[in-house]
């Protein structure tokens, strides 16, 4: 059984919109209800993590799981010293370790505790950006999996992120940098499995938004629809569509890669 501490300066750990507080040396991250802050996600497993607690700071490593310990987007192979704000990915879920401030330090878990942390008073803004987040973190597991030619755990990992930056996309909440990384994700995706509704997601990720595929992207395309078939002309005309009803607007790099994207159409007609 693990002994309270009773330090004057703790830290807790972000689970979504709550804080719970690091109040015992050794605390259990996973799925089973025994641990000591439970996630629900099926990429967890039943004993994830553990996270120690000393005057040596905090601490946390993997125990044994499937899907490994991410901190700041590298996976760990050994405990791992933690500092105020870095982020920890589990499987799906990430949590963030919070300083504390002395006077709120009362119970082991705390709800609506913005107000506790240590330059973090933001967590509205914090959470606008937590699936672009995410999807950065999950990508460098999801491209071992795909170097290792697992396309189909590749795509178990990181399928459910997608899919959400893709809603995030329909209401404009998506930035330039986001919509590339998760289209190229798609792509990447859909050469690993062979399913065409991934070419659908890429194509859809810009088509949402109205904006131009970097050519980048549909060079990799011409390539890959050669290779993976069943992708409905419609998806193709009707983006196409949306790009041309703006299309004295563009600029002449946008309008080059237009004609690129308009020679997709000829390719998944084949």
């Amino acid at each position: 059984m693990t002994s309270p501490l009773n330090n004057k300066t703790g830290y807790g750990l972000r689970v979504g919109r709550e804080i719970v507080k690091l109040d015992k040396q050794r605390i259990t991250i996973g799925r089973s209800e025994t641990c000591d802050i439970v996630l629900s996600s099926a990429l967890v497993s039943r004993q994830h993590a553990r996270v120690s607690v000393s005057s040596d700071g905090v601490h946390i490593e993997d125990m044994g799981s499937r899907n490994g310990v991410v901190v700041n987007g590298t996976p760990i192979e050994r405990p791992t010293k933690l500092a105020h704000g870095d982020t920890i990915l589990l499987g799906e879920e990430q949590l963030k370790l919070v300083l504390l401030m002395p006077e709120r330090q009362n119970t082991m878990r705390e709800v609506r505790t913005a107000d506790t942390l240590v330059g973090d008073s933001n967590p509205d803004a914090e959470e606008a950006t937590r699936q672009g987040n995410l999807l950065e973190v999950l990508g460098g597991v999801v491209d071992k999996q795909l170097a290792l030619g697992h396309g189909a755990e590749a795509e178990r990992l990181l399928s459910k992120q997608l899919r959400l930056t893709l809603e995030a996309a329909k209401v404009g909440r998506v930035n330039a940098t986001l919509s590339q990384q998760a289209a190229q994700y798609g792509i990447k995706l859909a050469a690993a499995t062979n399913n065409p509704d991934w070419v659908v997601y890429a194509i859809s990720m810009y088509h949402y938004q109205g904006e131009v595929m970097p050519v980048t992207l549909v060079d990799e395309l011409y390539s890959l629809l050669r290779k993976v078939r069943g992708v409905p002309i419609d998806v193709v005309r009707s983006y196409l569509g949306v790009l041309r009803a703006r299309e004295h607007g563009l600029s002449p790099a946008e309008r080059f890669a237009l004609k690129r994207i308009e020679g997709l159409e000829h390719i998944v007609l084949l």
